[in-house]
């Protein structure tokens, strides 16, 4: 039987149906349902709920290294005390985001000229300017005099917009097409707020029966890191709560109509760090006691107390993870492969010399 898009009333054909990013792929999701959505409503999606999610979390995904389906994720851009940026790419070492270059000339006619690189082309073509203004300048005695460092500028710091205006409208159409795919009724105003999203106005209207929730601990999920999502039918209510949980940080709800005669429990997650589907477990007794209403307001101490801790949590899973990962490569850039053969010493030497440079990284960093 034919069914009509979600979003635009279409009939979804064999021609026009598009499956539904319930999480977008480019921040580890993998449900993707066919027969909801036309491929129209999942254009006008990306642009109008969609990408503001994927920008919000894309730094947390990059620095977990988190993984997707198609695509790699892109390096997070942060700054150090001085202002000056850098890219922070999974276990590589840091690199500024641009090249610096400066060049004095002082009272005696020394020249003082101090360059930063990221590649050796980069670094000729920044000489270059020096040998324009001086024809003898040795570009190549330079080059090959240019030392390689790898080193750490101290803490660094980075942005992340993860308010309900990028987390609220996602969770909300999540939560409908999700109730759709397991055979339950969506939001009654989910194509009409989608509408006037189209083009995004600013500020974003927020979605309808949608909050947050932030409730002690109601169920298990076997994933360090994981998107949750989840289905609570109450005949006796006739609504159902619906759960969207990003990364472990950000948690939504949304109520949805339930006319069902019976409970249901339906519950999907999918670890980021590996991209396999985890296993949620419900904590019955205290689900019941939870209300369904808002846990926190944006304002609340409490809640912002909770989003640092959750927030601190997963930058300590990327930081550990990235640090085994750089230290693989230590060894990789070292020894090679060792197929079970005993270390020269001078192997032993200089990876000894790297990860003391690399421990002494990480306290300095800390």
């Amino acid at each position: 039987m034919t069914k009509n898009c979600l979003i635009t009333g279409a009939p979804v054909t064999d021609e026009n149906d598009s499956r539904a990013h319930v999480i977008p792929s480019a921040i580890g999701g993998r449900l993707k349902p066919k027969g909801l959505l036309c491929g129209d409503a999942n254009g006008i999606l990306n642009g109008s709920v969609d990408l503001a999610l994927v920008r919000a979390f894309e730094p947390i995904m990059s620095l977990l290294d988190g993984s997707r389906d198609r695509g790699s994720n892109s390096p997070v851009r942060m700054t150090d005390a001085s202002g000056r940026a850098y890219e922070v790419a999974f276990g590589k070492p840091l690199t500024l985001t641009r090249p610096e270059f400066s060049m004095e000339v002082l009272a005696d006619r020394s020249v003082i000229v101090q360059v930063s690189a990221r590649t050796v082309p980069e670094l000729r073509t920044l000489l270059g300017r020096v040998r324009a203004r001086f024809p003898d300048f040795d570009i190549d005695a330079v080059v090959r005099q240019a030392a390689v460092q790898h080193s750490r500028p101290g803490r660094l710091r980075g942005q992340l917009q993860l308010g309900p205006a990028s987390t609220f409208p996602a969770a909300y159409v999540a939560a409908s097409i999700f109730a759709a795919h397991r055979g339950f009724t969506p939001h009654p105003e989910l194509a009409t707020y989608v509408a006037s999203l189209d083009p995004q106005p600013d500020p974003v209207p927020l979605p309808p029966d949608t909050f947050l929730w932030h409730q002690p601990r109601w169920f298990d999920v076997d994933g360090e890191v994981s998107h949750i999502l989840a289905l609570i039918g109450d005949p006796k209510a006739g609504l159902m709560l619906a759960f969207v949980e990003y990364f472990g940080i950000a948690s939504v709800a949304v109520i949805l109509p339930y006319a069902g005669s019976t409970p249901i429990r339906e519950t999907y997650a999918i670890d980021i760090l590996t991209g396999k589907e985890a296993s949620v477990r419900i904590d019955e007794a205290v689900l019941a006691k939870l209300p369904w209403s808002a846990s926190h307001q944006l304002s609340d101490p409490a809640f912002q107390t909770d989003m640092v801790e959750r927030i601190n949590r997963v930058i300590g899973i990327a930081q550990e993870r990235s640090r085994g990962a750089a230290i693989e490569t230590i060894f990789d850039e070292t020894v090679g492969p060792t197929d079970g053969r005993k270390l020269i010493i001078e192997e032993q030497k200089a990876l000894e010399e790297r990860l003391a440079q690399f421990l002494l990284d990480i306290i300095c960093e800390d």
